[in-house]
């Protein structure tokens, strides 16, 4: 077992946090920044992860565009893939090279191997949570627990030591919304209601400001740059920077360097307001109040029956937001000084709390969406109601629809909707072995059981013979155990083949070094024939140097090291 740590993966950026000295902290990566942006570039044979691959994609925005993935959350339970290279890479497999790098980040900074509790927007389907889970795995990361990103955020900010409180959590990230409402006694944290919008945030807020500065160029240029990858990506990467101005500033200037056609560029500069901007995205910001009039309803409250309202998620620096919550809720939100670590900083409590290193409250959470099989018709009968608090199991008894049945088919779906095509089916399996008998006369009974994690397993049991059939839930579009596994092996690969290039340029970090200690000792007077063997070991190392052998330029390095070390200790 390692050290447990807790791990934000978003949307838009990840970070990791561990307890230490009885506080939550943010773990730095390789460049000494706690926040790594959820940026994945393929440049050449080589897979950059975080900032890195941030300003490699930069400096390949004009050329190659299509080789840099971002927001790959937004894809998580879906059959999307990814095309690089003839090879498609699933939303699990691109994730799990960012949590690599993280949990590779939180080793090196602890100086030990660790585990992770994971959070996951709370809205996120079983699907979802299953490839994050199957990212993990790939990643070569152990996770101990999943939980809800506003239930780690109401960690971070202390709410478990508050007597009794009824708190709302607003989480704006870069992808997803979250709205929950947590009931808060005895060092009990209950999750009364939760809803959101996983395809709504921080994106989408750039999507519409760059498509205002879409318009504005092909106002000064005449030319439409919709259909240019190498202008859509300049353009949202300086709507996004535009939009982080707005939030401190009344206005700012977008000045950005915009392909023409072939090798051509022109200069756009324009200049957008916060208030402009603000009328830009309020049809985006009225979205996010839904799910808050939506939690309010299902628990049964009034915005003034609501202690403390708390936002999380770099979008909440947005004041429009904050003001539109501020009039919604009759209070002003409190933000704390960090909201986009809070998660991470919460998941480390809680880790801490599994761990045994602090005494944790106990955590309620809730089953963000209806669960239920398909019934005769295309009919979807619930089983496990949303917001019913987990972990739960329940069990409804069913009968066969026609004479003579030998076996039934389960399909598990996950929704609101009346009828299963309104639904998401979430996995399938058959029940077989029934005795024949007329329809109506075997009984059937289908037990649902949810995890603390979320995770899903179904069971069929025939009452009159004790046959059973499970199925823990995968999700339809994910991952099957065979590309779980595959998955690992590739990763694995790529995780030697990193090793390998680290190992190469240490060991010419090394030859660099000894090569340059040569000028001193040459100043020296040394005998003709020392000075020829300092001469071969030095050409020795150059020509290794040229290789990609890191041995063999270890190797020469040493030689060419007893030698310097004997000439300064002779001369």
């Amino acid at each position: 077992m390692g050290k447990l740590i807790g791990i934000d993966l978003g949307t838009t950026k990840s970070c990791a946090a561990v307890y230490q000295n009885g506080a939550p902290v943010l773990i730095p990566n390789r460049e000494g920044s706690r926040m790594t942006p959820s940026v994945v570039v393929f440049a050449g044979n080589k897979r950059l992860v975080g900032q890195a691959a941030v300003r490699q994609a930069e400096s390949q925005a004009q050329r190659d565009p299509g080789r840099t993935v971002r927001s790959i959350k937004r894809e998580m339970g879906t059959s999307a893939r990814v095309r690089i290279d003839g090879h498609l890479y699933s939303p699990p497999e691109i994730s799990a090279m960012i949590l690599r790098q993280l949990r590779e980040d939180a080793e090196e900074y602890l100086g030990e191997p660790v585990e992770a509790v994971l959070t996951v927007p709370a809205y996120f389907t079983d699907a979802q949570r299953q490839a994050t889970r199957d990212a993990a795995t790939i990643a070569g990361l152990t996770v101990r627990q999943i939980i809800n990103e506003p239930t780690a955020a109401a960690l971070a900010f202390g709410v478990n030591h508050e007597p009794v409180s009824r708190v709302m959590v607003y989480d704006l990230g870069g992808g997803a919304l979250d709205v929950s409402v947590l009931d808060v006694r005895d060092k009990q944290i209950k999750v009364l209601a939760t809803a959101g919008n996983s395809r709504l945030g921080g994106d989408d807020i750039d999507r519409v400001f760059c498509e205002l500065l879409m318009r504005r160029a092909f106002a000064a240029c005449g030319r439409d740059l919709s259909g240019d990858p190498r202008a859509v990506q300049l353009l949202s990467r300086a709507a996004e920077k535009a939009k982080i101005a707005l939030s401190s500033e009344t206005e700012t200037k977008v000045s950005v360097q915009l392909p023409t056609g072939g090798k051509d560029f022109f200069l756009f500069e324009t200049v957008v307001t916060r208030q402009e901007f603000e009328q830009l995205i309020r049809p985006l910001i009225e979205m996010t109040m839904e799910p808050v009039r939506q939690v309010l309803a299902d628990s049964h409250l009034r915005p003034e029956e609501i202690g403390k309202v708390l936002m999380v998620g770099g979008c909440t620096r947005i004041p429009a937001v904050r003001n539109s919550l501020r009039l919604l809720m009759g209070q002003e939100p409190f933000t704390g000084d960090d909201p986009d670590g809070c998660v991470a900083a919460g998941a480390a409590l809680w880790a801490a709390a599994l761990a045994g290193e602090l005494n944790g409250p106990t955590l309620l959470d809730v089953a963000p969406l209806t669960l239920g099989i398909e019934t005769m018709g295309g009919v979807f009968s619930p089983i496990i109601p949303r917001n019913t608090t987990i972990p739960v199991r329940k069990t409804a008894v069913y009968t066969t629809a026609a004479n003579f049945q030998t076996s039934v088919e389960i399909k598990v779906y996950q929704g609101e909707r009346q009828m299963t095509r309104g639904n998401r089916l979430l996995g399938c399996f058959k029940l077989t072995g029934l005795k024949r008998a007329p329809r109506g006369m075997v009984q059937i009974a289908v037990t649902f059981a949810i995890d603390a994690s979320g995770m899903v397993q179904v069971t069929a049991r025939d009452l009159a013979t004790g046959r059973t059939q499970d199925i823990v839930i995968t999700a339809y579009g994910n991952l099957s155990r065979q590309e779980v596994e595959r998955a690992v092996r590739d990763a694995q690969m790529y995780a030697r083949e990193d090793h390998a290039r680290k190992q190469l340029a240490a060991s010419r970090d090394a030859a660099e070094a000894l090569l340059g200690q040569l000028g001193e000792l040459r100043r020296r007077e040394l005998p003709r024939e020392d000075r020829r063997k300092l001469d071969e070991a030095e050409k020795r190392l150059r020509r290794a140097m040229k290789g990609q052998d890191a041995e063999n330029i270890r190797r020469a390095g040493d030689l060419l090291s007893d030698e310097i070390n004997r000439m300064f200790y002779l001369y």
